[in-house]
C-alpha cells in the first residue's frame, strides 16, 4: 500500500486553525481530520468553536458530530478512526491539532494500561464521594505530577482512571506511557501556530462574547433537555459548566465569561507544554 502523506496543522484553542483553513480552502482542495477532542460530539457546536455548517459542507472534515455526548470516545477510538478514514482517503489531508494527546498516540501509539479490578474502581469512586474531586486531583499531583499536569482538575473521568491504576499497581499511570508509532504515514509538512499569551487572552475573549452572542446558553439549555445537567458533571467541557452555573444562578453573566476565559487559558497552558514535547521529535517545524 502506498504510504499516506499528510500535513499537520498544530495550534492551541483559539489561535486560529480554522481560520487559516478557510483561506487556504479558496485556493486549494483538501481534506481536513480534525483532531479536537469536544468537536467530535453531537450538539456541541458554539461553545467548542465547531466549525460552521457551510465550511463543513464545502471542506471535508473528519471526527466532526461522530458520537454522543453521553458516550465515551478514547483516543484509542480515535487511533482505529484514524486508521479507518485515511485508508479511504486519497486526497491532500491536513490534520488540524488542537488535542495533542490525539496526535501523541498516532506519533507513538497507545500505552498498555493494566486492568483494574471492581475493588479499586470502587475504593476510588467513594473517595471521590467523600473529598470531592480537586482532593483527588491534589492527590495525583503528589503521586503522578507528569499525569496531573496534562489534566484539568475537573477532568473526572482521567483523573479517576490515573488513580486507579496508581491505587492497583502502585505505580503512576504515566510510567505505562510508551512511545511507538502504529499508524503508517508520512509527514510532508508541520506548521505551528504561535501566538503569545498576551494575544491568545484577547483572542479568547473576543470569542467567548461571540458565544453568548451566537446563543451558547440556548445550547447549553438544549444539551439538558438531551442528555440532563449531571452530564456536565460527568464530563465537564470548558464553556458548558460555566453556563450551567449561570443557568442555575450560582454567578452572574459576566463572571461565567471570565471563567470561561480563565480555564481556556488554563487549557491553552496545558496544551502548550504537550505540543513542546511533541515539536521536539518533528523535524523542519514552520512557526507561523
Amino acid at each position: 500500500m502506498v504510504q499516506k502523506e499528510i500535513e499537520l496543522l498544530l495550534g492551541e484553542t483559539a489561535s486560529g486553525k480554522t481560520e487559516l483553513l478557510k483561506e487556504r480552502s479558496k485556493k486549494e482542495k483538501f481534506v481536513v481530520f480534525n483532531c479536537d477532542s469536544r468537536q467530535i460530539y453531537r450538539y456541541l457546536d458554539i461553545g467548542t468553536a465547531k466549525p460552521e455548517k457551510d465550511f463543513l459542507e464545502r471542506v471535508p472534515h473528519y471526527f466532526v458530530d461522530i458520537v454522543e455526548y453521553n458516550q465515551n470516545f478514547s483516543a484509542g477510538d480515535f487511533l482505529r478512526k484514524f486508521r479507518e478514514y485515511i485508508e479511504n482517503e486519497d486526497g491532500k489531508i491536513i490534520l488540524s491539532v488542537g488535542t495533542p494527546f490525539y496526535l501523541n498516540s498516532l506519533l507513538y501509539g497507545l500505552d498498555d494500561i493494566p486492568e483494574v479490578s471492581i475493588e479499586t474502581k470502587k475504593k476510588v469512586e467513594n473517595i471521590l464521594k467523600d473529598k470531592g474531586i480537586f482532593y483527588l486531583y491534589d492527590l495525583l499531583m503528589k503521586v503522578d505530577p507528569r499525569r496531573a499536569e496534562e489534566l484539568n482538575r475537573n477532568d473526572k473521568q482521567r483523573i479517576l482512571r490515573s488513580l486507579e491504576v496508581y491505587f492497583e499497581t502502585k505505580k503512576p499511570i504515566s510510567s505505562f506511557f510508551k512511545k511507538r508509532k502504529t499508524v503508517d504515514f508520512k509527514i510532508k509538512k508541520v506548521e505551528y501556530i504561535f501566538r503569545d499569551k498576551e494575544q491568545l487572552k484577547l483572542r479568547i475573549s473576543k470569542r467567548v462574547d461571540g458565544m453568548v452572542s451566537k446563543g451558547l446558553i440556548e445550547e447549553v439549555e438544549k444539551v439538558i433537555s438531551i442528555y440532563g445537567e449531571t452530564i456536565f458533571y460527568e464530563k465537564p467541557v470548558i464553556g458548558y459548566f460555566e453556563t450551567l452555573e449561570y443557568i442555575k444562578g450560582l454567578i452572574t453573566k459576566e463572571k461565567m465569561k471570565e471563567k470561561i476565559v480563565k480555564n481556556t487559558l488554563l487549557l491553552v497552558k496545558r496544551q502548550r507544554t504537550f505540543f513542546k514535547k511533541i515539536l521536539k521529535d518533528l523535524k523542519d517545524v514552520n512557526f507561523i
